[in-house]
């Protein structure tokens, strides 16, 4: 089939008002070699609309379009979407319940005239009600049909397996015991290649898979329901984790199920799901265009009416600092800037530093990624379970509303806030990878700077002020959260496991566990850190031995990996002593400030002479979460202006 100009196909435009959505069918050419079909407006929910199936895909490379004919128009169609209508136009017999010629569909690339911005936001607005209201949603996996169909097989098969359903537990382990045997090695396989697939990648997948009533995964040779088989996949994957030392699947597979597993019982449970949440639960999708980060979410959130129809025209950087601006008025809080603490250095939108760039996202993709992300807060997260014990609750600036206003040009926020602290000391970075799984060692301390402050010219550290310390900087290590996995965490054990991990150090002993030597790095490179006038090695040093359990190191260790390592925080000492835990850009002379309205203090960068600042991210600032900045008598709230 030829492109003729002349007969392209153009969109009509549809009434917004009318709630109209077009809708597709197709048919094979009299000549058997192409597609020809009909793209017809109707109201979505009237009598007039018939049944139809939402198609959810792989849009592809779009310099290489196909052509159809549509109401006798050439229109050019993505590869994702040609391969699934060529599909059903020539081979619906080939597959059970397959969609059939004539069928009406409703397929985004093709409904919605995508070089229409207008159209499009108008469109995206609706997008749960044209999923909610259709028969069915198909997801179409049209590359590498052979193994996917085994995957699709076998995950119907384990969803079926009735003694995995078993309330006899020996019933169920003996069941779990066969099926990761090694004769299951290649379904597994197939398994984790389905959940590796591109579509789990794409931001707009997850309202395809999470809004439908029936959902069906489908290739050329397969077509299965797969929405609910999550269960029988994770118990498997843990059975073989705890009795082999393996998984069935990798991280990323097993993640990319789980994830869209969770928020299907946070939605089924009628629970608050936050668009800043979402994002942040989620930085790894893809979307074609950066906004989409934002306007594939919103479907799924309870703070939806944050953005009333999606403004394509605005530009990516315009929404990314309006999703900023609309949260402060909805929700009266400025928690969502501590969003930025988790971006990369790879923003190229030049958005304004209390902007957080939603597409270069990175690091902890986890329930709770940040302090901002507290259950109690605006932002909320995606912890499991149905209760938790009493949580500290961060409140750095009380029970204050936000007082920010923008600049015209977007540029400028301004808020109020008071000066907690300046950095005058930064403890080092924390990299897992510096020490090797082989070489459990740990390079010795260097001398040369052991001693540029000496110790003995202080006056000794009693014995209460030493553990005082130590139980402050415990406390600054694990961001002081009160709560572990399902159950309250006091502090002695982290003091306790803090004060034995720096005997350890300070003994050199190195026959221990790599998260342990990691430690030990961080203690020797501490040396030049003065914290009250002492190093954290003398410091240690005036208390006797700590009574700690293993448990109680290990527990320490974790989460110092946990928070130095994996989200990338280091410690730091203000000019007045206090202790808290900052991004890793930290450095000397910044500046700790509590805004109104923000439950996270927030570490602050001078901007040359203007008098402006920048923001780093969240920080944790010990004695000041919880509202202490408000009853400082010697300090006034003052205008911010962050730029």
């Amino acid at each position: 089939m030829q492109n003729d100009p002349s007969t392209d196909f153009t969109y009509e435009p549809l009434d917004d008002a009318a709630r109209q959505i077009r809708l597709l069918r197709v048919e094979l050419a009299p000549d058997r070699k192409g597609v020809t079909g009909e793209l017809k407006a109707v109201m979505l929910g009237s009598r007039s609309c018939p049944p139809f199936t939402t198609l959810s895909y792989v849009w592809g490379d779009r310099s290489k379009p196909h052509q159809i004919l549509i109401n006798g128009r050439v229109l050019k169609v993505l590869r994702g979407a040609w391969s699934f209508i060529w599909h059903i136009a020539n081979h619906q017999k080939a597959v059970p319940n397959c969609p059939a010629p004539h069928h009406w569909m409703w397929i985004d690339s093709i409904s919605i005239n995508q070089d229409d911005d207008q159209e499009k936001g108008h469109q995206v607005a609706m997008m749960d009600q044209i999923y909610l209201k259709s028969s069915r949603t198909e997801v179409w996996l049209h590359e590498g049909a052979k193994e996917l169909k085994l995957a699709i097989e076998f995950i119907q098969e384990l969803a079926d397996n009735e003694k995995l359903k078993s309330e006899d537990q020996a019933v169920k382990e003996a069941e779990m015991e066969r099926l990761v045997d090694e004769k299951f090695k290649n379904k597994w396989a197939a398994i984790n290649q389905l959940l590796l697939h591109p579509w789990w990648q794409r931001a707009w997948t997850l309202q395809e898979f999470i809004l439908p009533k029936d959902l069906y995964f489908f290739t050329q040779l397969e077509r299965r329901e797969i929405k609910n088989s999550v269960a029988p996949i994770g118990a498997c994957n843990n059975w073989a984790l705890r009795t082999k030392g393996v998984t069935l699947v990798s991280d990323v597979a097993w993640g990319n199920l789980w994830k869209r597993r969770r928020l299907l019982l946070y939605r089924r449970d009628s629970k608050h799901i936050s668009l800043a949440a979402l994002l942040a639960y989620t930085p790894s999708k893809a979307a074609t265009r950066a906004e989409d980060r934002i306007f594939s979410l919103l479907a799924l959130v309870t703070d939806r009416d944050l953005f009333q129809t999606p403004d394509y025209s605005a530009g990516t950087a315009r929404v990314f600092c309006n999703l900023v601006e609309f949260f402060i008025k909805v929700h009266k809080k400025l928690d969502i800037i501590c969003f930025v603490t988790n971006q990369n250095d790879n923003a190229d939108l030049q958005l304004p530093s209390w902007a957080p760039d939603w597409s270069c996202m990175v690091g902890n993709e986890g329930p709770t990624p940040l302090m901002a992300s507290q259950s109690s807060g605006p932002v909320g997260n995606f912890r499991g379970g149905d209760s938790f014990p009493p949580h500290i609750e961060y409140k750095a600036a009380g029970t204050s509303t936000a007082c920010a206003s923008f600049s015209a040009n977007m540029r400028q926020m301004t808020c109020r806030g008071v000066l907690v602290g300046v950095v005058d000391a930064v403890g080092p970075e924390v990299h897992m990878s510096a020490i090797t799984q082989t070489h459990n060692t740990v390079p010795e301390p260097s001398e040369t700077t052991q001693d540029i402050h000496p110790d003995d010219e202080l006056p000794p550290l009693s014995e209460q002020k030493a553990l005082e310390i130590m139980t402050n900087i415990s406390r600054c290590i694990r961001l002081d959260t009160g709560d572990g996995f399902e159950e309250a965490h006091p502090q002695e054990p982290y003091t306790a496991g803090f004060r034995a991990l720096c005997e350890d150090a300070v003994s050199g002993t190195r026959d221990k566990p790599k998260y342990q030597l990691q430690f030990h790095t961080w203690f020797h490179q501490m040396r030049d850190v003065r914290i009250c006038g002492h190093s954290l090695r003398a410091i240690s040093r005036s208390l006797p031995s700590a009574e700690a359990s293993p448990a109680d190191i290990h527990l320490m260790a974790i989460r110092f990996l946990n928070v130095c390592d994996y989200l990338n925080r280091r410690f730091f000492v203000t000019d007045d002593n206090n202790m808290g835990m900052a991004p890793r850009q930290v450095q000397a002379g910044d500046k700790v400030y509590v805004l109104q309205g923000c439950n996270i203090p927030v570490l602050l960068r001078g901007s040359s002479d203007s008098g402006y600042y920048k923001l780093l991210g969240e920080c944790y600032l010990n004695k000041f979460m919880y509202g202490k900045a408000l009853e400082l008598k010697d300090r006034d709230f003052e205008d911010v202006v962050i730029i």
